[in-house]
């Protein structure tokens, strides 16, 4: 008999939520590598966000600046973002005063609350507010299923605060980005 992808991964999902409901669950490391010149990045797994990668499967950028850094996507949990700000700290003593959310899937904003209670502007498309209003419900729920309760403690939709249109050029204390750069993330 052959499941369909769906049905596969709901039994996946059913699978993981039950295995979470035993064990606590810990974010894996985040190790940042150097890319280039004050650019470092994080590589997510990849795999469907589950209580064993506690989210943690999307690419993360971090941008040190003169003055500040700026983040790109949040990461699929709180404790990942947390993570986040740990290897932060071991490449720079300069604040992380903006988080780019670069659109709304749950592993690029799941630890935005992190970076809010930090004091860090975050920062999207016009448009992204409406669409996690929109979705905010169902994937609080369907990734509580996924990820379990332990993965997902602390999570809650925070929408970017400092909004950007179509052609908005934004300063970020050391470089310009537009917000084609935003939603790409090419930074000049």
């Amino acid at each position: 008999m052959s499941l369909s992808r769906r049905t596969s991964i709901k039994i996946l999902a059913g699978g993981l939520a039950a295995a979470s409901c035993t064990n606590a669950v810990a974010a894996p490391p985040v190790i940042l590598k150097n890319v280039a010149e004050g650019v470092y990045g994080f590589s997510g797994v990849h795999e469907l966000m589950s209580a064993s990668n506690a989210g943690a499967i999307c690419n993360i950028a971090v941008i040190v600046g003169g003055d500040s850094v700026a983040v790109v996507d949040s990461g699929g949990s709180v404790g990942e973002a947390k993570l986040l700000l740990d290897a932060i700290k071991a490449v720079t003593d300069r604040p992380v005063r903006y988080l780019i959310n670069t659109h709304m899937h749950p592993d690029h904003v799941f630890g935005n609350a992190v970076f809010r209670d930090i004091g860090a502007t975050l920062i999207g498309h016009h448009k992204l507010p409406l669409a996690l209003a929109g979705r905010a419900e169902q994937y609080l729920t369907r990734f509580r299923q996924q990820m379990g309760e332990d993965a997902m403690r602390g999570v809650e939709i925070v929408v970017p605060a400092q909004l950007v249109e179509d052609g908005d050029r934004t300063r970020f204390g050391w470089k310009e980005a537009g917000a084609q750069g935003l939603a790409t993330g090419a930074y000049g």
